[in-house]
């Protein structure tokens, strides 16, 4: 197993490609700590597949958009398992607004939970983190910009800047750093940002013709976790399904 006795947490691990991600790390063998805000039922279904398959997890409700929740997110995890390994920093949010629509909360929730969380977040982690160690950052093509959903761009582009800031601090230790930026995924978040509108129109723009699936995003997680990718840190590794090749 690939991740055998790592400690694993994914944040917003409750749904979408969290979900997808908790499920395939522990199926390598890691323990894997299921971060929720609100969707205790979604986050203790996870779990609970995750011991019917003979894995280790446990879901722990904490906001990281706060230092609070934070905090206790930490806290809990090393309470469960003793530490951690794995930190995958999932929980994000997004909204389409055009320029003249943006209001100044919806930004601000935005920036705290797609930039302020993976800050801190990794900060207090990798404290704790021994070498070998790993962190991943989901972000999103979005950084390249593009009409619409300007402050979630910017998000993700700043998230990508903080990856390969972080891999050149934390390489001395041991710790590598890594992003997965996905194209249009098919999850709970794409119908929410209202991306399933322009679904006809994603799909023709991929040459492989399909949304990504969170098993796409699973996938190259693992190898990002795994030591298959040992010598690989600092990078934003797009997966699109050929929407976006550069």
């Amino acid at each position: 197993m690939k991740l055998h006795n790592k400690v694993a947490i994914v944040t917003g691990g409750s749904r979408g490609i969290g979900a997808a991600i908790a499920r395939e790390f522990a199926s390598q063998g890691a323990k894997v700590v299921v971060n929720y805000l609100n969707s205790q039922e979604k986050a203790d279904a996870v779990v609970a597949e995750i011991i019917e398959q003979g894995g280790l997890a446990v879901a722990v409700q904490a906001d990281v958009s706060q230092l609070s929740g934070i905090d206790l997110l930490v806290k809990r995890a090393c309470e469960a398992f003793g530490g951690v390994d794995i930190l995958v920093n999932n929980a994000g949010w997004a909204t389409l607004e055009r320029l003249q629509d943006i209001t100044f909360d919806d930004t601000k929730k935005q920036f705290e939970l797609n930039v302020f969380g993976p800050i801190f977040l990794t900060q207090k982690i990798s404290a704790i983190m021994a070498s070998g160690s790993v962190i991943i950052n989901i972000s999103s093509i979005a950084a390249k910009g593009g009409a619409g959903g300007s402050i979630y761009c910017a998000t993700k582009a700043a998230l990508n800047t903080l990856t390969k800031c972080y891999a050149a601090e934390l390489g001395e230790k041991g710790i590598r750093v890594n992003a997965i930026a996905p194209g249009a995924v098919e999850t709970d978040l794409y119908i929410e940002a209202g991306l399933v509108k322009r679904e006809a129109e994603i799909i023709g723009q991929t040459p492989l013709k399909r949304l990504g699936q969170p098993c796409d995003i699973a996938s190259l997680a693992l190898f990002l976790a795994s030591q298959d990718s040992s010598w690989i840190t600092g990078e934003v590794i797009q997966i699109s399904g050929g929407r976006f090749m550069s």
